[in-house]
């Protein structure tokens, strides 16, 4: 299968997504790739959330008393 396009995006999370959402607003040809369904892995565990001073997901027991 041939396919061209000036830009891969590796990662279907939601920075990869972002990534290329903006780029094809730009006008770009964009490919993304993943190993599994897209948003399926940590954008998945997160729930697309990108916040530093988080580094484990919100839907676990006793989160939020460890991030306050």
């Amino acid at each position: 299968m041939k396919h061209k396009s000036e830009v891969l995006v590796i990662g279907g999370g939601v920075v990869g997504i972002c990534s290329a959402y903006y780029l094809t607003e730009q006008g770009r040809k964009v490919t993304v790739v993943d190993k599994g369904e897209v948003c399926s892995g940590s954008s998945y565990g997160n729930a697309g959330l990108v916040v530093p001073s988080h580094c484990v997901p919100l839907a676990e027991p006793g989160v939020l008393t460890k991030g306050l």
